[in-house]
């Protein structure tokens, strides 16, 4: 049963092109799909044209497309009841999802599906050889569409293996050959800023310090880097409006074996052709080519930080430098890191190495047990209860991060607020409707001073939960 009114249907023109799946752009581009509609549609007067519905450049292997859903949107308030595509390719190669909206939701919802080229109307009850057909075309797109994505991937591990860069932007200290797109040059400049924080590293500054020491330069982070030599790049670690060197950003450079003229790629694999999430991939199973571009640091120094990246490493508040011993005394009966400690007495300074509080107490654990004063019982027990509270601490400690997160995140580009007041020009901030939409109330003083209060019901929308609950607190 499908709505019509007058014997017309309300048609929604649906076009999709996607090179990602294959398709070819002279037979299947947008301006021949819409001439062939167009044509139907003027053979067939009880069709009459709504709307037309365009995905140019989304893939078939799914329904996350923007017009699609808008197209749906208008089957669901009634303003479409009849869909038509130039073949069933176009509509989508996912052969469950698609056969799922041609048997189940469009049946179900009254609307006539047409695929020209595969000469399907399900409007024709009595096609039965087409019926039967369809979801034979319609596994054969999804076939069509698996062979096209294993074959770019296999092409893409190919590049790889000869040593081919194959990422959209070069790592921070590189940049990619004008000449030659998959080969690496060294960026002068941020070469030298790479080669002085290893050099800084191994003259024993901490990751934190040598952050702080950039920072007083005023040297770019690696993101705003990219961005102000003019390249549209966008990342997961994106900070604050004045973004700055972090102990993150120093320690993932100093961890990169890129910079010893290896490549390394293929990292995180998405899961499969129609699902478009990534997943991490085992360091064996991660593609390295040695010396495949020139190196800034050599292999020996990048060993000898990695070592000192593994101990524990971190400058006490008065100091620019690490402790000689840190990271190096540890209790013979645990294995765990010993803490400096100072201590006056009568106007002279003390200074001896002992464990943390927790770990005194394992250490008498473990020693008991050792003079069979406890059980192997009461030993796992004691040390499940110990592994508890350590999880119970990384959670805790998990959670506060991510609340700092947040924060920064309100501060950053990704908040839609600060960027669209950001933008804005003075002629746009002086019109009325702009003023009386965003503006709580204006203090001038002797024409000098203008302080704007702006509403906070239009700001504070932006902000997540946790910025507005600190700020309530203060």
């Amino acid at each position: 049963m499908f709505f019509q009114e007058n014997g017309q249907y309300r048609c929604a023109v649906y076009l999709r092109l996607s090179r990602s799946d294959g398709d070819q752009q002279e037979s299947n581009s947008i301006k021949n799909q819409r001439a062939l509609l167009n044509d139907y549609l003027g053979k067939h007067p009880e069709l009459h044209k709504v709307d037309e519905y365009v995905d140019d450049g989304y893939s078939g292997t799914n329904f996350e497309r923007p017009d699609f859903k808008r197209m749906m949107q208008d089957i669901e308030k009634r303003k479409v009841n009849c869909i038509i595509v130039k073949d069933l390719s176009r509509f989508g190669r996912n052969y469950i999802e698609t056969g799922r909206y041609l048997e189940r939701i469009f049946p179900f919802m009254g609307v006539r599906f047409i695929a020209i080229n595969d000469h399907y109307d399900s409007a024709e009850e009595n096609d039965d050889k087409g019926r039967i057909l369809i979801p034979f075309n319609n596994l054969i797109n999804d076939t069509y569409c698996r062979d096209i994505s294993m074959r770019v991937r296999s092409h893409l591990d190919v590049k790889r293996k000869e040593g081919q860069f194959i990422g959209s932007f070069a790592g921070y200290g590189y940049q990619k050959d004008p000449k030659d797109k998959n080969h690496l040059i060294i960026d002068e400049y941020a070469a030298g800023i790479v080669q002085e924080i290893f050099k800084q590293k191994l003259n024993g500054m901490s990751s934190q310090r040598i952050a702080s020491h950039l920072n007083e330069l005023g040297v770019l982070p690696p993101n705003e880097y990219k961005r102000a030599n003019g390249f549209n790049y966008t990342c997961g670690f994106q900070a604050g409006l004045n973004q700055k060197w972090t102990v993150v950003s120093v320690n993932r450079i100093l961890k990169n074996e890129s910079y010893t003229g290896t490549l390394i790629q293929g990292k995180r694999r998405k899961i499969n052709y129609k699902v478009k999430k990534s997943h991490d991939v085992g360091s064996e199973n991660w593609i390295r080519v040695e010396d495949a571009h020139d190196s800034i640091i050599s292999k020996g120094e990048f060993q000898q930080v990695q070592q000192l990246l593994e101990l524990d490493t971190r400058t006490a508040p008065s100091q620019t430098t690490v402790y000689p011993l840190s990271g190096f005394l540890r209790c013979a009966d645990c294995g765990q890191n010993m803490i400096r400690r100072t201590v006056t007495k009568n106007g002279k300074k003390y200074q001896y190495y002992a464990l943390a509080e927790k770990d005194v107490e394992r250490t008498a654990v473990y020693r008991k047990y050792e003079r069979c004063e406890i059980e192997q019982e009461q030993l796992e027990n004691f040390e499940s209860r110990y592994q508890a509270e350590i999880e119970e601490l990384e959670a805790e400690f998990k959670n506060i991060m991510m609340k700092v997160s947040a924060i920064e995140k309100a501060f950053s580009y990704a908040n839609p607020w600060l960027i669209k007041f950001q933008d804005l020009t003075l002629p746009e901030v002086l019109e009325l409707a702009h003023i009386r939409k965003y503006v709580e109330r204006v203090w001038i003083e002797d024409f000098k001073r203008v302080e704007v209060v702006l509403k906070e019901e239009e700001w504070t929308r932006f902000f997540p939960e946790e910025w507005l609950r600190t700020r309530k607190e203060n």
